[in-house]
């Protein structure tokens, strides 16, 4: 008998730019990878019915903003600690990061709030061109991106 094997409801319809983050030092990377783009981080879990319910509208929007936003989904199940360090107070939380501008805003939302997001990713996925530096997670600090980032940071 061949087993159902089911997609989780967080890995269905997700588009090229939605990404899964599982560490620091991931989250790091990626935020460095992105450069000048818009990175929204959503923190969700599985058992969070208001997660479930955005995620297909979330897929939706983020396939409208392939080449402009970068997507990552960070399982508070999986990385409480960081998620706490962060300042995650509910589920689902959404914080956006932009360059070396970076973090420009963060909220929870609800489907209600939708319109919120959407305003939010347009506002803040215009293009910049950063002269200085970017901090990563200021509350990382010592959490610098990895090759191959780490090449284009200068450490002084």
């Amino acid at each position: 008998t061949q087993e159902l094997i089911r997609t989780p409801w967080w890995e269905k319809g997700t588009a090229a730019n939605m990404h899964t983050v599982s560490s620091v030092q991931e989250l790091v990377d990626a935020l460095a990878g992105a450069e000048e783009k818009l990175v929204v981080v959503e923190y969700y879990a599985p058992h969070c019915r208001t997660c479930k319910a955005l995620y297909p509208k979330l897929c939706k929007i983020m396939a409208e903003h392939l080449d402009d936003v970068v997507f990552l989904k960070v399982s508070y199940e999986d990385n409480k600690h960081m998620c706490d360090t962060l300042g995650v107070p509910v589920l689902p939380y959404f914080q956006f990061f932009h360059g070396a501008q970076g973090k420009v805003d963060q909220f929870s939302m609800s489907m209600s709030k939708l319109k919120y997001f959407k305003d939010a990713v347009e506002l803040h996925s215009s293009p910049i061109c950063s002269l200085v530096q970017p901090v990563w997670l200021s509350e990382y600090p010592d959490v610098l991106p990895s090759e191959p980032w780490l090449a284009a940071v200068d450490r002084n």
